[in-house]
């Protein structure tokens, strides 16, 4: 069993405390999910849009590092990275522009949303059992699928003019999300389509990454914790 892993059978008093911490522990993550994607959409055409985008993405790193009962040696670790990349975008913002700030920004996204996901995922695997904090678990690791291909898309369009049709030329990192999350939820306004092959290929992608996980990952936890609901368990 995981040293940081809660132990304790979900009907015992200590049981449902620990149960109750990682439901408020991922209760935040998911909030702060939430509003770093109103940050992005809200700032994405200001100069420190940047800056306000990857403060609230160290924000959900630590509310990871919450999650997952780390070492100290590696809470300092993930600490210096999210620092270094504040300090780095903080940077960019003021000696660099345009192509080069998106290019960094991205990058650094796709790195903290990367240690992030990985946090919550080892997380999860160490919990045997599925609750509550589970189901909020897999949410949160969607909404991170969603922001590494916006990132993804947004690195395209800093590279390949065109790369989207009916948005911005770069496409800003608002634009990015936005049709990041309209795909992967498949709704497919069409108000912004793809412009390029490279465009094309990471739509699909997305998409199918999207359903699998949705028809295998998130169904089966909601289905296992619906059961456990309904025979008595947490």
């Amino acid at each position: 069993m995981d040293p940081g892993s809660d132990s304790s059978p979900p009907d015992r008093p200590d049981g449902r405390a620990a149960l109750r911490r990682r439901v408020v522990a991922f209760s935040w993550l998911l909030i702060g999910l939430l509003v770093a994607y109103a940050l992005i959409i809200a700032t994405s055409g200001r100069l420190l849009g940047s800056v306000a985008r990857i403060l609230a993405l160290a924000v959900v790193l630590f509310a990871a590092l919450r999650i997952r009962h780390v070492s100290r040696g590696r809470t300092d670790a993930v600490g210096v990275i999210a620092v270094a990349a504040v300090v780095m975008t903080a940077t960019a913002s003021v000696f660099a522009g345009g192509e080069l700030l998106a290019v960094l920004t991205a990058a650094t996204t796709i790195i903290l949303v990367a240690v992030a996901g990985s946090l919550v995922i080892h997380s999860l695997m160490a919990n045997a059992r599925v609750d509550l904090a589970t189901v909020l678990g897999v949410l949160c690791i969607y909404l991170l699928i969603a922001l590494v291909f916006s990132s993804a898309h947004e690195l395209g369009g800093a590279f390949l003019t065109g790369y989207f049709e009916g948005a911005h030329r770069p496409p800003t990192a608002g634009d990015c999300l936005y049709y990041s999350v309209i795909t992967i939820t498949t709704v497919g306004i069409g108000d912004i389509s793809p412009g390029t092959n490279l465009a094309r290929m990471v739509t699909v992608l997305e998409a199918l990454v999207g359903q699998l996980y949705i028809v295998s990952v998130v169904a089966a936890v909601v289905g296992r914790w619906r059961r456990g609901t309904s025979n008595g368990g947490a």
